[in-house]
């Protein structure tokens, strides 16, 4: 998906939960959401940099350690020994970041990696086919979620301009 789809889908569902529950946050736990949210996706600027490539059909980076979810386990152990509001942001981002790409990408994400490769994907092959890079941002662009996704976006941003 998209950087936008994770940050604003992040910030947004935040918002919501800390509404519900009363939290208090400031415009820095909100920047380390973003962070967290967009942090698997940093396997892209390896790719744009190191390959001197761009999002190509080669881009399959789904498969590459950034995106398995048991390398941010260890995230989760801090989150339970030293509660906060941070550690909790930090899970909630990467691991919403998993869960929207299980449902909204070609190749969905393999939960399990190293241990097994065995992809989990709920609703994208449908609707996403085999594409990647280019070509899935083309479908991708034409589908319900990414219009919702622009909305939320702008949502996000006046979030972030609240908190100030």
């Amino acid at each position: 998906m998209p950087i936008i789809s994770h940050f604003s889908w992040a910030v947004v569902l935040f918002k919501i939960v800390a509404w519900i529950l009363q939290i208090k946050y400031g415009f820095s736990d909100l920047l380390l959401l973003i962070f967290s949210s967009t942090l698997p996706d940093f396997d892209f600027f390896f790719h744009r940099i190191v390959r001197k490539k761009g999002l190509d059909s080669d881009f399959r980076h789904h498969e590459w350690p950034t995106h398995w979810p048991l390398v941010y386990s260890p995230v989760i152990l801090i989150a339970i020994i030293f509660p906060s509001l941070r550690t909790i942001l930090i899970c909630f981002g990467c691991f919403l970041h998993f869960v929207m790409d299980s449902f909204f990408t070609a190749d969905g994400i393999m939960w399990l990696a190293p241990i097994s490769k065995k992809s989990f994907l709920f609703c994208g092959k449908e609707t996403m086919g085999n594409y990647h890079g280019w070509d899935w941002f083309k479908r991708y662009r034409k589908l319900w979620i990414y219009k919702l996704d622009i909305v939320l976006a702008f949502i996000a941003i006046i979030i972030l301009f609240l908190s100030i």
